[in-house]
């Protein structure tokens, strides 16, 4: 497998697949027979001074360890509130990996002493950039990469894999339906899957598991801190960096519970109502498309069309506007609660900012509009079939 393989490549670094081995130095392998003073004087420009924060079970000691020999990464284990002790240590970055070992939140510094937690499309939008930077991936061409991303993860992905010329696929939100996708794509399909990654933290390298890896994730983001740092960088200012680029990009989003016996079934009905008459403006802006995870169906509302959405059986319903706004709706696992997502895009934070207030009011007015009509089964007849 071109790219991303366990063959032994020297090129592709401490793990396969790293991002930046070229750039950082040795490969683990190396690493392990180097002294400490060689190691750290392969890696002296980009070094990075990590705290480590595991909720106690799968993800207490693998990344942590993995760091350590990475060579060019100072670990310390946060045994602290996490905001207090990047504030105390000044390190580069805290990581938190949560019970499971399937997502990583990342804490950084500020420039005025505080912190800031970075979420899942900040740092998933950075490890895209990087990566496809870099183009460790060997020899194929661009269009013949595919990135997937959930469907409530922030757009500034799409404008990422555009402006490299890679395919990017929206999916709903999970990674289960991403692992059936890299089962179609072994079985004869073309494109070569490289990274997935979701608002809450969760990130997929390369296809060579069949889900989140914090490990990797952890090594990759490190890795990605040094590269930005050989730069002069810190993390905070390659995402503005980011944003001057490609726009500014802001996400929010809320949940709307539902008590009781009927609860699930007001959330169904609600989605239902959805399907039936779909939302076709918000504010001053028309809906443009509605994509469909339950039957698989993209509709284009303004040209009366329709295509596959590309996955299926997913209670999901994302809706994008004229401005490239969007927000989304889904069921959760329990199905007593719909989870809605928004994102909006300006020139400016402060437009950006101003255009999600805007819409996330628009569409929750909308929603409680809809739930007062589902529970007052005004439209119980054509909702239920």
């Amino acid at each position: 497998m071109a790219g991303f393989s366990r063959d032994g490549d020297r090129h592709y670094g401490l793990f396969a697949g790293s991002l930046f081995a070229d750039e950082l130095g040795p490969s683990m392998e190396e690493t392990e027979n180097m002294s400490i003073g060689d190691t750290t004087a392969a890696y002296a420009s980009g070094r990075v001074k990590v705290g480590y924060a595991p909720v106690q079970w799968v993800g207490l000691h693998p990344a942590a360890e993995a760091l350590r020999r990475s060579g060019f990464c100072e670990v310390l284990d946060v045994s602290e509130p996490v905001a207090s002790f990047v504030r105390r240590t000044g390190v580069d970055l805290a990581l938190n990996v949560d019970m499971d070992a399937g997502k990583v939140g990342v804490t950084v510094p500020d420039l005025a002493g505080g912190y800031v937690l970075l979420n899942g499309n900040q740092t998933g939008a950075m490890l895209l950039e990087c990566l496809l930077l870099r183009n460790r991936c060997g020899n194929e061409p661009p269009n013949e990469m595919v990135v997937l991303k959930e469907a409530s993860s922030s757009e500034i992905a799409r404008k990422i894999a555009k402006a490299h010329g890679v395919k990017l696929m929206d999916t709903p939100t999970g990674f289960r339906e991403a692992g059936k996708f890299l089962m179609e794509k072994d079985a004869g399909g073309k494109n070569r899957f490289i990274f997935a990654y979701g608002e809450s933290g969760g990130y997929w390298l390369n296809d060579e598991g069949r889900g989140k890896d914090v490990v990797k994730a952890c090594m990759h983001i490190c890795e990605m801190t040094a590269f930005y740092k050989r730069q002069g960088l810190t993390l905070l200012q390659a995402m503005e960096s980011l944003y001057k680029k490609y726009g500014y990009h802001c996400e929010d989003k809320k949940s709307m519970s539902f008590e009781g016996l009927e609860g699930k079934l007001t959330a169904n009905r609600i989605m239902n109502y959805l399907r039936k008459h779909p939302v076709r403006k918000v504010g001053d802006y028309k809906v443009k498309t509605m994509r469909d995870y339950l039957y698989n169906i993209e509709r284009d509302l303004i040209g009366f069309t329709e295509k596959p959405a590309g996955f299926r059986n997913f209670n999901e319903l994302h809706f994008t506007l004229r401005d490239d706004s969007w927000f989304s709706i889904r069921t959760s696992g329990s199905g007593q609660r719909l989870k809605i997502g928004f994102g909006a895009e300006g020139r400016t934070r402060d437009e950006a900012e101003q255009k999600l207030g805007l819409l996330r009011g628009k569409v929750i007015e909308l929603m409680e509009h809809i739930q007062m009509l589902v529970q007052l089964k005004v439209y119980k007849k054509s909702i239920t079939g």
